[in-house]
């Protein structure tokens, strides 16, 4: 059975191709969690326009609320920017405050 060098064990040349390798395989992972958050943030925010457009006030609260939770774990993991966020949030509110007022 072949040994197993240790990322320090390796040469220079080697380390550097390990690296790139790793480096790969964790961007792979984000994009695909970015990828992944993105499009629950859009399904939730369509279904947050059905529900306003039905002006169901009770829906549309409950999809807001869950929508503003998916908004601001992204920008807690760094998918979205805090401040992206926060914009979309308060445009979202307006939004369900027009159909309320």
């Amino acid at each position: 059975m072949a040994e197993v060098k240790r990322v320090k064990d390796r040469d220079p040349e080697e380390r550097l191709a390990w690296r790139r390798a790793m480096l790969k395989r964790k961007s792979e992972r984000k994009r695909e969690r970015n990828r992944l958050t993105r499009t629950r943030i859009a399904s939730l925010k369509r279904s947050f326009r059905k529900d306003c457009e039905s002006a169901n006030n009770s829906d549309a609260n409950e999809s807001l609320r869950k929508l503003v939770s998916a908004i601001d774990k992204a920008a807690k993991n760094g998918v979205i920017h805090k401040r992206t966020a926060s914009r979309r949030k308060s445009r979202l509110a307006r939004n369900l405050a027009k159909l309320s007022g």
